[in-house]
């Protein structure tokens, strides 16, 4: 991999770039030891941790996408970059770092990996697999607010599911944006939804600052949602796919 000169990318200010890759595109096998070959050795161990097939693809995309997307960010190879986590679990890029004020977030879930990135601004991305068939009104009396769950009661079916899984990304993305991932308690903030449109976010009393959110699909299935600190910019939300723009370096 490191003979494949990685294209240079740029993130405008008030950019936000969201990286997609599926599984399903990648299913060349060559394609996969590339990628492989970027990992350290530390995550190669990580992976042959997880017992099921599909985690371990998911986790070789996810950093195979972390690793050639934040190296054309950076100006690296990709197998140059080294990682570490904060307290929280939430990852961190540590070296080489051509600008300090990069900020990444990852998400992946039933063969969707999707990657968040931004100058300046903590943020963090969520994606779920929206056809997944749950106890939607049982999960959301235990972890959401009031009115979510009044939100939800309302509705049934298809519209109940699709409300469902964009409170619960929506909520993923804020906590993990803002460093505490799901020990945060996600009934002490809310979003208010036109069916499973965001309409107006509650933040918690606890916490300060502004946050602008977004949502999206990466596919037919699958609902995403991203938060982003906001210093009152308008931000605009790039979508970009990995194998449309990568596929030709790998």
């Amino acid at each position: 991999m490191s003979s494949f000169a990685i294209p240079r990318l740029a993130l405008g200010l008030s950019e936000i770039h969201v990286w997609c890759l599926r599984a399903e595109q990648t299913a060349d096998p060559d394609l996969l030891c590339r990628l492989e070959s970027l990992l350290s050795s530390e995550e190669v161990e990580r992976r042959d941790r997880f017992t099921h097939e599909r985690s371990r693809l998911e986790f070789l995309l996810a950093r195979g996408l972390a690793r050639t997307v934040l190296a054309s960010y950076t100006g690296t190879k990709p197998v140059d970059l080294r990682f570490s986590t904060d307290a929280f679990g939430k990852p961190l890029l540590l070296a080489p770092v051509a600008d300090p004020r990069l900020h990444f977030n990852l998400s992946h879930s039933h063969g969707v990996v999707v990657l968040a990135a931004a100058l300046g601004r903590q943020l963090g991305i969520d994606v779920e697999d929206g056809s997944r068939r749950l106890e939607y009104l049982e999960l959301a009396d235990r972890f959401f607010a009031a009115p979510e769950t009044a939100h939800l009661r309302g509705l049934t079916g298809t519209e109940q599911q699709a409300a469902f899984f964009a409170t619960w990304t929506l909520k993923e993305a804020f906590v993990k944006a803002i460093g505490h991932g799901l020990r945060f308690p996600l009934d002490t903030f809310s979003f208010e939804l036109d069916g499973d449109r965001l309409v107006r976010f509650r933040p918690p009393a606890s916490l300060s600052g502004s946050w602008q959110f977004f949502q999206f699909n990466p596919t037919l299935r699958h609902q995403g949602a991203l938060a982003v600190e906001c210093d009152g910019t308008a931000l605009r939300m790039v979508s970009r796919d990995w194998t449309d723009f990568f596929l030709v370096y790998v």
